[in-house]
C-alpha cells in the first residue's frame, strides 16, 4: 500500500455522499462502487461540476505554442494523450483513463482551528463542512423535497468512524483478488490552480491525488488501484466495477442529509456535531450514565458572560435534571457551588 500521504495529520473521520440504498448495502456487505478518472469526466460533461471533473487525471497544463514545456511533456511519459482547450493543451497519460479509484472526504486534526464564540463567550476547536459540498452531491432545497422521495432513494451521509480499519479491510480484499499491496494508493488529494500552467513531476499515477483548488471544499481522501494484474482487473469490471469487502457496521454509521453546514467540534478527543435533523429523546429514555453524563456537561460548561433570562433558562433545567435524576436512580447530585454563581441572577 502506497502510504496515507498524511503527513503527520490523525485522519479521524470520513464522510461519504449517497443513497441510503447504497449506504444499507456499505453497511451490510461493505459494497463499493469504483469509478474512473473517465467517468468523472463524463459526468462534467452531461451533469456540471461538483461529482464530475473535466480536469480530471491531468498531469500537465501548458500554453499552446510552449514547444519547451511540451517536448519536456512527452520525455516524461511514453504514452500520453492531449487535449486542447481554447490556447490551452492538458496532458495525460493514456492508462489513466480506466484506473478504479474510490473518493470519500476526510476530516483530520488539521481540519480543526480554534475559534471564538461570542454567544457563549468561549473558545473552541472547529470545523465546518460547508453546505457547497452537499450540494455538490444533492441539492435538494428542503427537507420535505427529501422526504417525498422513496425511502431507498434518499440522500444520506454515511460516516466512517475507523478510516484504519477500513482501508485495513479494503487492502486486504484487493491483495485477494491478486492486487499486489504496492498497487493500492491511499493519499489525500492536493489542490492547485489548475488554470494556470504546471507540470506535475509526480511518477504516475500521482496526477489523480492533484485536483484543481476549485473542489478543495471536498477535502478529499482517495484510493486508486494501478495493478498489472490482468486478472483482478477483469474480476472488479466483471461486476461493473463494485467490490463487497465485508460488513463495515462497526465503524460506519449513517445519517440523514445535510441541508446546510455540518459544524464539528473537536473536545478532548471527542467530536461534537450537530445533526442535520434534531433528535427528540426524552428523559425517562436516558441511562443512568447518559443523564449522569448530561449533567456534568451542564456543570461545566462556562455561563459567565450569558444574559440573566439565558441563565435563568439554564438553572430552570438544570434543576429539572436533578429532580428527575434522583426520583429515576435514588441518587441526589449537587452542582457544584461555582455553577450556582455562574447562574444565579440578581435581579
Amino acid at each position: 500500500m502506497n502510504g496515507l500521504g498524511m503527513q503527520g495529520e490523525q485522519l479521524f473521520w470520513m464522510f461519504r455522499c449517497t443513497e441510503k440504498q447504497y449506504a444499507q448495502s456499505f453497511l451490510e456487505t461493505g459494497n463499493i462502487k469504483l469509478n474512473t478518472p473517465y467517468e468523472w469526466i463524463k459526468l462534467e460533461e452531461s451533469e456540471g461540476k461538483g461529482r464530475g471533473d473535466l480536469l480530471e487525471g491531468v498531469f500537465a497544463h501548458i500554453e499552446r505554442f510552449d514547444f519547451k514545456s511540451i517536448e519536456l511533456c512527452v520525455s516524461q511519459r511514453s504514452s500520453i494523450c492531449p487535449s486542447v482547450s481554447s490556447n490551452t493543451l492538458y496532458f495525460r497519460s493514456d492508462k489513466i483513463f480506466n484506473l478504479p479509484c474510490f473518493c470519500l472526504y476526510a476530516l483530520s486534526d488539521k481540519s480543526f482551528t480554534r475559534n471564538y464564540f461570542e454567544d457563549s463567550h468561549s473558545w473552541a476547536n472547529t470545523f465546518t463542512v460547508g453546505e457547497a459540498y452537499f450540494k455538490d452531491f444533492y441539492d435538494y432545497e428542503s427537507r420535505d423535497a427529501i422526504n417525498s422521495l422513496p425511502d431507498n432513494k434518499k440522500p444520506v451521509l454515511l460516516v466512517i468512524r475507523s478510516p484504519k480499519k477500513f482501508f485495513e479491510r479494503m487492502t486486504e480484499y484487493l491483495i485477494g483478488l491478486g492486487v499486489c499491496e504496492d498497487e493500492i494508493y491511499i493519499q489525500k488529494v492536493n489542490y492547485i490552480d489548475k488554470s494556470k500552467s504546471f507540470i506535475t513531476k509526480e511518477a504516475f499515477p500521482n496526477e489523480l491525488f492533484l485536483k484543481d483548488i476549485s473542489f478543495a471544499h471536498q477535502s478529499e481522501i482517495r484510493v486508486v488501484i494501478n495493478t498489472m494484474n490482468q486478472a483482478a482487473l477483469r474480476r472488479i469490471r466483471s461486476n461493473n466495477n463494485i467490490i463487497n469487502i465485508g460488513n463495515l457496521s462497526d465503524i460506519a454509521i449513517v445519517h440523514d442529509y445535510y441541508l446546510n453546514d455540518m459544524l464539528i467540534e473537536l473536545r478532548d478527543n471527542t467530536l461534537k456535531y450537530v445533526l442535520p435533523v434534531p433528535v427528540i429523546t426524552y428523559m425517562d429514555d436516558f441511562s443512568h450514565d447518559e443523564l449522569l453524563s448530561i449533567i456534568m456537561d451542564i456543570e461545566k460548561t462556562d455561563y459567565e458572560f450569558l444574559e440573566n433570562y439565558e441563565k435563568e433558562h439554564i438553572l430552570e433545567h438544570a434543576l429539572k435534571f436533578l429532580d428527575h435524576f434522583e426520583e429515576q436512580f435514588g441518587e441526589r447530585i449537587s452542582l457544584s457551588d461555582e455553577f450556582y454563581r455562574q447562574t444565579s441572577c440578581k435581579l
